[in-house]
């Protein structure tokens, strides 16, 4: 028994020897990364904001050729995304372009013309609607739906003339001058005129 004892604790020692031995001989760290690290990458500066979009001409901006284009063409691509045919794109017309606001400012508004000269919309008087354009002539005798054709056919163009302006009086006779641009329009598969004028002189600031 006394020799069984001996043994079991020389065994007892001896494993705790060989522990201890094992544990001084492992490095320092042992257990954790040690290797290098990647720094990582720098972080790109946020984009430039985007600078907002210039803000759209409407009636009462279309003071000259260029302001003036610029507003036909917005009003006909508005057009278009109601131009499946003639009764949507009239009631659109009817709805945004006829009343004071972003579509007609006094004198300046939109106006459409079949391609015979017919007068399908007109802003300011519904009773012009449904009357032929074709043979208007103005204060010189000069037919106006020839030119509109003329520079619609082109793609898109200016034409001028001589009208009485109504902020003016006394040029009831003789007219002032005015510049109109028209482009073509396709409503229903209809080719159509679009367009609108203004009087320079007036409508300059």
């Amino acid at each position: 028994m006394r020799n069984l004892r001996r043994l079991f604790l020389r065994t007892r020692f001896g494993a705790m020897a060989f522990a201890l031995t094992v544990l001084s001989l492992a490095p320092a760290g042992c257990g954790e990364d040690t290797s290098p690290t990647t720094p990582a990458p720098p972080v790109p500066p946020p984009p430039a904001p985007t600078p907002p979009a210039p803000p759209p001409v409407q009636a009462r901006d279309a003071v000259d050729r260029e302001t003036l284009r610029v507003f036909v063409e917005r009003a006909a691509e508005v057009l278009s995304g109601h131009a499946s045919d003639w009764d949507a794109a009239y009631a659109f017309l009817d709805a945004n372009f006829r009343s004071e606001g972003e579509w007609r400012h006094g004198e300046i508004y939109v106006f459409v013309l079949t391609m015979e000269g017919i007068n399908r919309f007109a802003a300011p008087n519904r009773d012009w609607e449904g009357t032929d354009f074709s043979q208007t002539v103005d204060r010189n005798g000069v037919r106006l739906f020839e030119g509109i054709l003329a520079a619609a056919l082109a793609g898109g163009g200016f034409t001028e003339y001589q009208w009485d302006n109504p902020a003016i009086e006394g040029d009831e006779e003789h007219g002032s001058p005015k510049l109109a641009y028209v482009v073509p329009v396709t409503v229903g598969g209809t080719p159509m005129i679009l367009g609108s004028g203004i009087y320079p002189r007036a409508a300059a600031p």
